[in-house]
């Protein structure tokens, strides 16, 4: 739950950092924007982006099948790791400590995101280790978060890949 104020400059590092790990797990990002009344943010990815599930609708697959499967299993971690970095950057912006308690807000829409995720293959419990990976990752791309929150800062919050 956070129990900081939401800024602007929080939400850009928020959302930087959901980018920088898209970037940094091989993906790619077309745009970011931010609309700082509301306090949402919003990515868009490539439509060739290797962690969207395309070979089948998830939500109506027989959960046998998804929970039986270790591929499956690890794409759906792979897929909640970039829900938990914006709030990993956040906690780095703001200097705090990782913890996982730092993550475990269910009205929060990335943390709920990301439950639903690893729920999907009966993985829930593996929240705490996706949440401290995606920390340790957003202390690794630090560079990276903060070139992008900055570029997000000084374009009005609107970013795109073809403006970097």
């Amino acid at each position: 739950m956070r129990h900081y104020e939401l800024t602007v400059e929080l939400l850009a590092w928020h959302e930087a950092g959901h980018a920088a790990l898209i970037e940094g797990m091989g993906d790619q990002w077309v745009d970011i924007r931010i609309d700082p009344k509301t306090g949402s943010g919003l990515i868009r990815t490539s439509t060739q982006s290797p962690t969207i599930i395309k070979p089948f609708d998830a939500d109506n697959a027989p959960r046998s099948v998804i929970g039986a499967s270790n591929e499956l299993k690890s794409m759906s971690r792979r897929m909640a790791i970039p829900y938990f970095a914006g709030i990993a950057a956040e906690l780095f912006y703001l200097g705090k400590p990782f913890t996982p308690e730092a993550f475990s807000d269910a009205k929060f829409h990335d943390f709920a995101v990301a439950r639903w995720l690893l729920s999907l293959t009966d993985s829930e419990a593996d929240y705490p280790y996706c949440a401290r990976v995606a920390f340790d990752l957003v202390m690794a791309y630090r560079t990276r978060i903060e070139q992008l929150a900055r570029q997000l800062l000084e374009s009005g919050m609107v970013l795109s890949t073809e403006e970097i």
